[in-house]
């Protein structure tokens, strides 16, 4: 069973303030959940540097603009998509399978 408890630390304790239907003196386990990112503090300083080198860029107008990724990003995903299909077309029904290759 697994419920969801909200609670505060204040002077070093944990306050909880949540209507239970335990029975008075039940054991329960509390497991503390960091809310914040998952960098480590070897890697945050690069992450910084690397931020603030992208935001220099855009300043100076080396960035790409975004519809030019995103139509680049389109034009992958359609070309994945055809592949996938044509893969799948020679592999149906009627194609035998010769050394490894597909034959229709």
């Amino acid at each position: 069973m697994v419920w969801h408890i909200h609670g505060r630390v204040r002077g070093g304790r944990l306050l909880i303030d949540e209507p239970t239907d335990l029975p008075e003196g039940a054991d329960v386990q509390l497991a503390v959940v960091d809310l914040g990112d998952d960098l480590d503090r070897e890697r945050a300083p690069g992450l910084k540097l690397a931020l603030t080198e992208a935001a220099g860029e855009l300043a100076r107008g080396e960035g790409i603009p975004a519809e030019q990724v995103l139509a680049e990003l389109r034009a992958r995903s359609r070309e994945r998509r055809t592949d996938a299909d044509d893969r799948h077309r020679a592999s149906g029904p009627g194609a035998a399978h010769h050394g490894g290759r597909v034959v229709a």
